[in-house]
């Protein structure tokens, strides 16, 4: 009884997570929702001595964000390929199966850093290949400024970083049922930076801006599925090279890669 009630609580802030998460990110853009998404999960976790608890909670937000995705975007009856899902969901087990050893390895005083750095950690080791561990810092489109400022100075590893912090010290503070002036004064410091990006002024330019727009050429019905196809990959993976060379050639002043086919695949852009 006593697993099962676990279980339960764990897959309701789970949920709790996903749908915070997909809130938070366009096209709702209710991106204040992405500094409490993780604390109640991480409140009941702390009190959870088993790795396959960590596991099964990270795998239920993954699961559960990958099953919100496409119903916020596209609307009811759509979803993600089975693969997309397992991918991601297991992506995220595994961020909270490390957390778990890394969390209780660490003194009290210091917990809260597990989770930010086994989240960067994993999408450091997944991003060169493909797979989807999405970035949390979507969810600051509504502070556009802000994102495109504080961007430029810790990218966007970084305001993954603070904005999982914020989660994990306030989860803290809440598991110990006390806010300690120094945790206040973290959290405050990290929301100071994060809305420092507003006052960062954008890099000025003078005559005329060259543009140029790279997008990959995908199938509709199938943006999801050619994605996991190694031949597709690499035929895409090649275009965007040769339209990159191009547009180096032409010395743009400015290069989009539109997010539609581009964040499918995924692809890390060299640097020109």
């Amino acid at each position: 009884m006593a697993v099962v009630k676990g279980v339960t609580s764990v897959a309701l802030a789970a949920c709790f997570a996903a749908i915070s998460l997909q809130l938070s990110m366009p096209p709702l853009s209710q991106g204040w929702l992405v500094f409490i998404a993780f604390i109640p999960l991480l409140v009941y976790l702390q009190s959870a001595r088993s790795a396959f608890m960590w596991a099964l909670a990270g795998f239920c937000v993954g699961l559960g964000w990958s099953a919100v995705a496409p119903v916020a975007l596209l609307g009811w009856g759509t979803t993600l390929p089975a693969i997309t899902l397992l991918v991601r969901a297991g992506a995220l087990a595994t961020i909270f199966f490390l957390t778990f050893f890394v969390n209780f390895a660490l003194p009290v005083r210091w917990r809260w850093l597990a989770l930010p750095a086994c989240w960067n950690i994993v999408w450091f080791v997944s991003e060169p290949v493909g797979l989807p561990v999405v970035s949390l810092s979507a969810a600051f489109a509504i502070w556009q400024p802000a994102l495109l400022g504080i961007g430029r100075l810790i990218g966007v590893a970084g305001v993954d970083f603070l904005l999982l912090t914020i989660n994990a010290l306030v989860a803290q503070a809440l598991s110990e049922r006390r806010l300690t002036a120094n945790t206040l004064a973290s959290i405050i410091f990290i929301l100071a930076i994060l809305l420092l990006g507003i006052f960062i002024p954008a890099p000025a330019t003078t005559g005329i801006a060259r543009i140029s727009a790279i997008q990959p050429a995908l199938e509709p019905g199938k943006l999801h599925t050619q994605k996991w196809s190694l031949a597709q990959r690499l035929a895409n993976e090649s275009y965007i090279d040769s339209l990159l060379d191009q547009a180096t050639r032409e010395k743009n002043t400015l290069v989009i890669l539109p997010e539609g086919g581009n964040e499918l695949f995924n692809k890390r852009l060299p640097k020109r």
